[in-house]
């Protein structure tokens, strides 16, 4: 991990213990393989529809920064893609794919000290990869952005609200098969309502 990373991480878990409602996010992103530009916009699209019934507005930043933080990013997460983020490799067959998560395939995790939720994730691109190549070769790139969009949603979910368990149902629950991953009608209003849960 480079040394802005380290700076940045610093920076983040500072925010974090000031603990401020939820009403913006700056994403800062480390890839190891960059995805497209078309499947990284749709990436920010999904995670800023998920997230905006909650009242959320999130951002991204490339890294390395380009200009330096300040206190008004409220909430900081750091999230590094690992893996191939672009689209080819092994083509997957829907009827074959069971449910993703916990005990099949981890797309992501969120890092975690005690009780607290720590502002620091990473994304698992291979599997999201896998999911995004069981759709028609002209749809992948957008797959691939909606995919990501919403696994970063549902580790935001964990970072904004402090919830280091996941719900029954909706964004929030701990395994999502590839058709919720991939469906153009999936409930962006779950993320919304479990947040504002007790």
């Amino acid at each position: 991990m480079k040394l802005y990373t380290f700076a940045l991480l610093a920076f983040a878990l500072r925010c974090a213990a000031q603990t401020p409602p939820p009403t913006g996010v700056a994403i800062f992103m480390e890839f190891d393989n960059q995805p497209s530009a078309r499947a990284l916009t749709r990436m920010q699209e999904e995670t800023g529809s998920l997230l905006a019934p909650a009242g959320v507005i999130a951002s991204f930043h490339a890294l390395p920064l380009r200009t330096p933080l300040t206190r008004s990013h409220a909430n900081v997460m750091l999230i590094r893609f690992k893996g191939a983020c672009d689209i080819g490799g092994v083509e997957a067959q829907p009827d074959d794919m069971a449910p993703f998560g916990p005990s099949t395939l981890r797309l992501a995790a969120t890092r975690t000290r005690g009780s607290a939720v720590l502002p620091f994730a990473e994304v698992e691109c291979d599997a999201v990869r896998l999911i995004a190549n069981s759709v028609p070769v002209r749809d992948r790139a957008q797959a691939m952005g909606q995919a990501l969009g919403r696994v970063v949603a549902h580790e935001l979910y964990h970072l904004l609200w402090q919830r280091q368990h996941h719900a029954d149902e909706g964004l929030a629950k701990a395994v999502l098969s590839w058709k919720e991953l991939l469906h153009a009608t999936f409930d962006l209003e779950s993320l919304s309502a479990k947040a504002a849960a007790p």
